[in-house]
């Protein structure tokens, strides 16, 4: 993986660091023969069953199946992407890493950042002497009246922005700090026409904002007068990504390993009263609707997922979208309810930790939650209610992998609706069917799979079309075939050289997944760089933590084309039995030649496995 990234510079990096240390500084190891054991910080367990070998520089956990070499431990351990975890270690080796071939300086770039984070901290710490102030007291007094304790109120860095219009920016003149470099990091805006700058956070409690390791990168405000903007965050920075970062997600990572899950709520005040109460797994996103980064970045780190979002209509809505993404990520979610609050800081102040957690074990998965909505909707006593329900739920059943989750929720949802469970099922495999065949309507093009248009403000969607609410292709791609498509760009990351002596064998357009022909199209451009897209980069170092080493990626290569094409082979073998049952001899015509040119295709790679299909199916081979 390394080498597809970086080139050289990861591998130096690798060579000179020891693996055995690295993890050391996180898991308790004691020697064992060649290879040191120790227990699984990826999954609670008893008995050691994680092992690294200091030979290979690998290691790899037979619990839970996760392995990899020291940027791939990293990365899963502190929800790093690749870029973060070698720039540590290699920071640790005491490697300077170069830019890339055709590409900028990126130690320039680096020292660019700590400037930032320099002006950033400078901040921090006004702020934080403003709450502590004689000034400060109404904006303390406020903060001690929603609970917070002292302890808490340090532990977050909270802060106060008075209500000045140019405190900070004086302040750092005075410092002598570059004032270019306090309006890139986002604390102060230039006047127009010139004349100076002004303060962008006036009259507001400043919530510090961290990126996964811990360094400040922006800042998000609270209002404390009448202005319409409760809520104002730092904006996007070469530091900040509101995309990208989770709030209190430094803090939260040791929690959610222990709890092995992840409480999501929607405003800082949430996340801190829910570390005030003891529970430490809880992340916030940026006051955007979360991401498919955010959903992998939280992924790597538990498949436990809770959706702990406001009571009101806007809040089920987020829920209904982080259903989505997370869905889309390859993630399941629940999501929590409680009628009792308008929000989890209200609730956990009347109800305490124990109400919290007992709502987290009561959560709706997010099959059951959609058809909540969906039936609180609708006169379910008619049929008409029933069909709408029914139109909702449908597709984001026929995405269910598990035969047995499918039928327990066909059975529940059947008896709920007063049908025979036979005929949603019948539905269910219907919808399969006609999914299967491609998309035919516009409405497929939505890639929600929850039955529900995020799009609108009116909540619930009632399209009954094939495939609405469903990607094209993705829910219905046979796990093989997936895999295949997978092998296919692991092998490419681990020797991006393959794909020239590949080229006529495999194309983008022999992919079916949308991860996977995304990656395909960026990988045909050359090496990865730190620059590229940060959803790209991060599904890629996912999709290698899974695969882990790759020791033969032509071999891998090789194989995993065979069976994309033996997939494509049946699929065509299936259109030509359509074509002459609907006597469409042009179509037919068509096809025989595609399953032909095909077939000579593996025959002349020595790939093909059904010597017995020598002869296109059918009468027709003219």
């Amino acid at each position: 993986m390394q080498i597809g990234y970086y080139g050289d510079q990861a591998e130096e990096v690798r060579s000179k660091t020891d693996i055995v240390a690295v993890i050391s500084e996180h898991v308790k190891l004691r020697k064992a023969g060649r290879s040191y054991v120790g227990l699984c910080p990826f999954h609670s367990e008893k008995t050691p069953s994680f092992s690294v070998d200091p030979d290979k520089q690998l290691f790899y956990c037979f619990g839970c199946n996760t392995g990899g070499n020291v940027f791939t431990f990293l990365m899963k351990r502190d929800g790093l992407t690749f870029q973060e975890a070698l720039q540590i270690l290699a920071d640790r080796a005491g490697v300077r890493l170069a830019p890339p071939k055709g590409g900028r300086d990126y130690s320039s770039a680096r020292k660019e950042k700590e400037k930032l984070v320099r002006v950033l901290l400078y901040a921090q710490a006004r702020f934080r002497e403003n709450l502590l102030s004689e000034k400060g007291k109404v904006a303390m007094n406020y903060l001690h009246k929603r609970g917070l304790s002292d302890e808490i109120i340090e532990r977050f860095g909270l802060g106060l922005a008075f209500d000045d219009w140019e405190a900070l920016a004086v302040s750092s003149r005075r410092a002598e700090l570059d004032q270019k470099d306090m309006e890139k990091a986002g604390l102060v805006v230039a006047r127009q026409g010139g004349g100076g700058f002004y303060d962008r956070f006036r009259n507001r409690i400043m919530f510090p904002i961290w990126d996964s390791i811990g360094t400040l990168i922006g800042f998000g405000g609270r209002a404390l007068g009448d202005d319409p903007a409760k809520y104002l965050n730092s904006p996007e920075t070469p530091l900040f990504h509101k995309g990208k970062e989770l709030y209190a997600l430094n803090l939260a990572k040791p929690g959610i390993r222990s709890n092995d899950r992840v409480c999501i709520v929607e405003g800082y005040m949430d996340v801190i009263t829910a570390f005030q109460h003891g529970i430490d797994y809880t992340v916030a996103a940026m006051g955007t609707a979360l991401t498919p980064l955010q959903a992998r970045t939280l992924m790597l780190l538990t498949q436990q997922v809770y959706l702990v979002y406001d009571q009101d209509e806007a809040g089920k809505r987020a829920a209904r979208r982080t259903i989505d993404v997370f869905r889309e990520a390859g993630g399941r979610t629940s999501v929590v309810t409680y009628g009792e609050a308008k929000d989890p800081d209200e609730f956990l102040r009347t109800k305490g930790a124990l109400g919290f957690v007992s709502r987290l074990e009561e959560a709706l998965t997010d099959v059951q939650f959609i058809y909540e909505e969906a039936r609180a909707t609708e006169d379910v006593s008619k049929v008409e209610g029933k069909l709408r329900v029914k139109d909702i739920i449908v597709p984001v059943l026929a995405s269910l992998e598990s035969r047995f989750e499918l039928s327990a929720y066909t059975e529940e949802f059947s008896r709920d609706l007063g049908v025979m469970k036979e005929s949603l099922d019948k539905d269910v495999e219907s919808y399969r069917r006609k999914a299967r065949q491609g998309p035919r309507h516009k409405k497929s093009e939505n890639r929600n799979t929850t039955g529900y248009d995020n799009q609108s403000e009116q909540g619930l969607g009632s399209d009954s079309s094939p495939k609405a609410g469903v990607r094209p292709g993705d829910s219905e791609i046979p796990l093989i075939r997936r895999k295949a498509e997978e092998g296919v760009i692991r092998s490419l990351v681990e020797k991006p050289g393959l794909l020239d002596s590949m080229s006529k064998r495999i194309t983008v357009m022999d992919l079916l997944d949308f991860q996977c022909r995304r990656a395909f199209e960026r990988l045909q451009k050359g090496p990865l760089t730190p620059d590229d897209d940060e959803e790209v980069l991060a599904w890629l170092a996912e999709l290698c933590i899974r695969f882990g080493p790759v020791d033969q990626p032509e071999r891998i290569l090789r194989d995993c084309v065979r069976k994309i094409k033996e997939f494509r082979l049946t699929e065509l073998r299936d259109s030509i039995a359509k074509a002459e049952r609907e006597k469409d001899q042009e179509m037919l015509a068509v096809v025989q030649t595609q399953y032909r040119r095909l077939l000579r295709e593996l025959k002349s790679a020595g790939e093909n496995r059904d010597d017995s299909s020598d002869q296109s199916p059918g009468g027709n081979t003219s």
